[in-house]
């Protein structure tokens, strides 16, 4: 990532996160600081349990240089099942909005309580 952040790519990850955090998104959220050392830009969306932030999807997706979106697809018991892209403007569109709502939402990560920032 650092290779890609020094020719201009930036990656940007934003995470919702159910209040009160599983052990394994706590354990997740943990190793976020060592990929943001690495050049990501990593944000937060915390709700609480039984809600949603408004205006956005329940499923994970990619947009890469604003042109193609790819949505992940997991199994029953959250394991990556695969990516599927999705095609049409309509589609781009919406996912594009869904990307600039998250961002009105979310936080930095180092602003998300009990993340440790990495020494140094």
């Amino acid at each position: 990532m650092q290779q890609q952040a020094a020719i201009g790519a930036t990656k940007m990850v934003i995470r919702i996160v159910v209040e009160p955090p599983t052990d394994y998104t706590r354990m997740e959220v943990a190793t976020y600081p060592i990929l943001v050392r690495g050049g990501e830009d990593i944000r937060v969306i915390a709700v609480s349990e039984g809600t949603w932030p408004d205006g956005l999807p329940h499923h994970d997706f990619y947009i890469f240089d604003d042109r193609e979106v790819w949505r992940m697809h997991y199994d029953d018991d959250y394991t990556f099942a695969g990516a599927e892209q999705l095609e049409g403007e309509d589609v781009l569109a919406q996912h594009l909005r869904w990307r600039d709502r998250a961002l009105e939402l979310a936080i930095p990560l180092h602003d998300y309580p009990g993340v440790e920032p990495l020494p140094g």
